[in-house]
């Protein structure tokens, strides 16, 4: 994700907010989620971004939970 933030231009508001007192001593994940959750549009433009990044065939074990809890009961 760090890489990410560094590809699309966004290091210098990480470093902003990450330096913030309040962010100082978070971990880096709490710090992440509000960085994310800051801007309007961001989470839907990180959201494609990180879903572009991943490998062919590589889904994230909480994408899977959430699909299988969404089908659950559902038959084809």
């Amino acid at each position: 994700m760090l890489d990410l933030i560094e590809q699309v231009g966004d290091r210098g508001r990480w470093d902003v907010l990450r330096h913030q007192p309040f962010h100082r001593e978070r971990p880096k994940v709490d710090v992440l989620r509000r960085f994310v959750g800051t801007t309007s549009g961001r989470k839907l433009r990180y959201a494609g971004l990180l879903a572009a990044a991943l490998d062919p065939g590589e889904v994230p074990a909480p994408l899977v939970a959430v699909l299988d809890e969404a089908t659950h009961g559902i038959s084809a």
